[in-house]
């Protein structure tokens, strides 16, 4: 078996093996990414629940707290003597008012980082959805580069020529400038 033959089929050979591996890798690669990608869609909507229902315990103790305080004012008003009517109403409406418009603002801070964490998940999950019907694209792209490489790698070592596949035509010439330049006239042969 001649040398270059022997060369040659070890070179693609190599050449093989190294796309095989990259294509793999590309292929796990893939795969991890889309699970990563589903686990923070996971996440982001968790966190999104989570920080409602944290908001809105925080509202209904806020809520308590403030029902306590307008119990207390109340009572001490009447444990006093001083009727309801008039500027202590206006005064125990007005905190009651503001009582229920930051309880509302809490619900209203809860109700948008739900969907804040359900948005992110859902943009996450369709990168993860575009990851896996994009990978045998990817995967077709890695065979054939790898089939490119170790074609080349084949033929650039005379792997085909020295088995007559037609690897032995010859290069094109292309005219030297100096036979311009000289007005066709050289020493030597015309390249």
């Amino acid at each position: 078996m001649p040398l270059p033959l022997i060369l040659a089929g070890a070179s693609a050979g190599a050449s093989f093996l190294s796309g095989g591996m990259k294509t793999y890798a590309n292929y796990q690669a893939s795969k991890e990414r889309e699970r990563s990608l589903k686990q923070n869609a996971a996440i982001a909507r968790q966190r999104g629940k989570t920080q409602e229902r944290d908001l809105r315990e925080r509202a209904n103790i806020m809520s308590e707290q403030g029902r306590k305080e307008s119990s207390m004012f109340y009572n001490e008003l009447a444990n006093r003597g001083i009727a309801l009517e008039g500027s202590p109403m206006i005064l125990l409406t007005e905190q009651f008012a503001e009582q229920l418009e930051d309880r509302n603002e809490t619900y209203r801070q809860g109700a948008i980082a739900r969907i804040a964490g359900e948005n992110q998940a859902r943009i996450l999950e369709y990168q993860a959805a575009n990851e896996k019907s994009m990978r045998p694209f990817q995967l077709f792209g890695d065979i054939m580069g790898t089939a490119s490489s170790t074609m080349s790698s084949f033929v650039g070592v005379g792997g085909i020529g020295a088995m007559g596949g037609g690897g032995g035509t010859p290069a094109p010439t292309v005219p030297r400038m100096d036979s311009f330049i000289s007005g066709g006239r050289t020493k030597g042969p015309v390249y």
